[in-house]
């Protein structure tokens, strides 16, 4: 891996250190849950090793997968009258057994 000899060892070791962590910063430079500061901070790092903006787009479908859906107003309200029914059928019965 080493380039060749004549080569400094800092200017070695600082290379395969951005080879190393080049895929990560990849993947976080697109994440917008991060500050945007540190995207671009990011961004300016890999400079020209830049992925296209697919892979932005790829993690946000991947977000809106993940995302919760909420019943309709409807649904509550059938969910809020089926407790309500279940509710007095207890009471009921129990109201039976007391008495």
């Amino acid at each position: 891996m080493h380039l060749n000899k004549k080569t400094e060892r800092g200017v070695f070791v600082k290379h395969l250190a951005h080879q190393l962590i080049l895929e990560h910063i990849k993947r976080r430079v697109f994440n917008l849950r991060l500050p945007r500061e540190l995207r671009m901070s990011l961004a300016r790092i890999l400079g020209a090793d830049m992925p296209d903006k697919v892979q932005g787009q790829v993690s946000q479908e991947k977000n809106e997968k993940n995302m919760c859906i909420l019943p309709t107003k409807t649904q509550q309200k059938i969910d809020i009258s089926m407790l309500l029914m279940q509710k007095t059928r207890l009471f009921t019965v129990w109201q039976a057994s007391v008495s």
